[in-house]
């Protein structure tokens, strides 16, 4: 990327978030061109040709609207009957306030990215940016799969069970409906050619059995309170159905929790049941980036999180919110990772071997989920 004008005269450094030589060269040279994988339910893209940057980059970007409001931003520029000059220039003006957030980075490498903009997002600069990426815009036909392409980012589907939504639908009368509910959108999702599923992780392996699974399932339809315990038995009872029907169709199974500290990722009592159960596909471990988070709490997560767990077994990808700032969530995670590893190097906490620091750095960012969804 290159630089970005902060004022008239001056440049952001193109470094930013790499703050050790280690760091920079294991960006430039392994992190920053690879292709990007994104999962989503559903892959299908309507491909709405944009008219202006306000349409291409405020309005589809659940945060960057969220920081108006957090700044107190009348609605009326956010989601009312402003222009979408206004509701730009609104932008404008508040993102400098943003100092030491993700959106001010973020917003920033989408400009330079998308629209080749070097301009510092600001009230003054405001009606320079807002023609020159509207010039961009429109001689581009700019559209989700322009950006896409530009920042060679593909979308894959998964499948991503909604046991609770699934356990509340009027139909389920019993564990027996819930599977076969489950297996049928499994066979949907596999004929549109889905090879992977993202499922929460089970902290804790209770023994399930399928009479129990059953009467606590029927608790929950009565609106009856039911213990910890009693959620980890029926996750366990419908894990082994839909891991059963993955690895019949050869899907990968992901596992993901929200909270990616320093606790141990999964249960190997749970994998173990699971594999005798000849309910264990292939599986892979997952850990989603916040948008919200800074570089400060991404670093500290990590680091707790490498401690207890196998670092260069995980997919690491961000939050992504729309596919016009697809690259700027990967870019901006992608630095602060490669800064980490390159600070473990530089500290003597990790071997300076290239080989091996090209490998870590490619599968943890691209590999590993490349084999997953193969």
């Amino acid at each position: 990327i290159i630089g970005l004008t902060i004022c008239r005269g001056e440049q952001m450094n193109e470094n930013y978030l790499l703050h050790n030589e280690t760091a920079k060269r294991l960006y430039f040279e392994y992190a920053r061109d690879l292709p990007t994988i994104a999962l989503c339910s559903d892959v299908e893209v309507d491909d709405k040709i944009y008219n202006n940057v306000t349409e291409a980059f405020l309005t589809n970007d659940c945060y960057k609207l969220d920081s108006m409001r957090a700044y107190g931003i009348d609605e009326k520029y956010i989601t009312g009957d402003a222009s979408d000059y206004e509701k730009f220039k609104a932008f404008c003006s508040v993102l400098p306030r943003f100092v030491g957030n993700p959106i001010y980075l973020i917003s920033h490498i989408e400009l330079i990215k998308n629209y080749e903009c070097t301009l510092a997002i600001c009230e003054d600069n405001c009606d320079e940016i807002w023609e020159f990426c509207n010039s961009k815009i429109i001689a581009d036909s700019f559209s989700d799969q322009i950006a896409m392409k530009r920042s060679d980012v593909s979308f894959v589907r998964a499948f991503y069970p909604s046991l609770w939504s699934e356990i509340n639908n009027e139909s389920v009368k019993s564990l027996s409906d819930l599977e076969s509910r489950l297996t049928d959108m499994i066979s949907s999702q596999d004929s549109n050619g889905c090879k992977a599923a993202v499922c929460w992780v089970v902290d804790r392996f209770i023994q399930p059995n399928p009479y129990q699974a059953n009467q606590i399932l029927l608790k929950l339809k009565e609106g009856t309170s039911i213990t910890p315990d009693e959620i980890r038995l029926l996750d366990m009872q419908i894990y082994r159905t839909l891991g059963s029907e993955f690895k019949k169709r050869n899907w990968s199974l992901i596992w993901c929790k929200e909270d990616y500290g320093a606790e141990p990722y999964i249960d190997n009592e749970a994998l173990d049941y699971l594999n005798r159960s000849n309910a264990l596909p292939k599986s892979f471990n997952l850990v989603y980036i916040d948008a919200e988070d800074d570089e400060g709490e991404i670093s500290r997560r990590l680091e707790g999180f490498a401690r207890k767990n196998i670092f260069g077994k995980f997919i690491f990808l961000p939050d992504i919110i729309s596919r016009t700032a697809a690259f700027a969530r990967v870019d901006y995670t992608r630095r602060i990772i490669c800064n980490i590893i390159g600070k473990w190097v530089e500290d003597g906490e990790y071997a300076s071997d290239e080989k091996t620091l090209q490998r870590l750095i490619q599968d943890i960012l691209y590999n590993n989920l490349k084999e997953a969804i193969n």
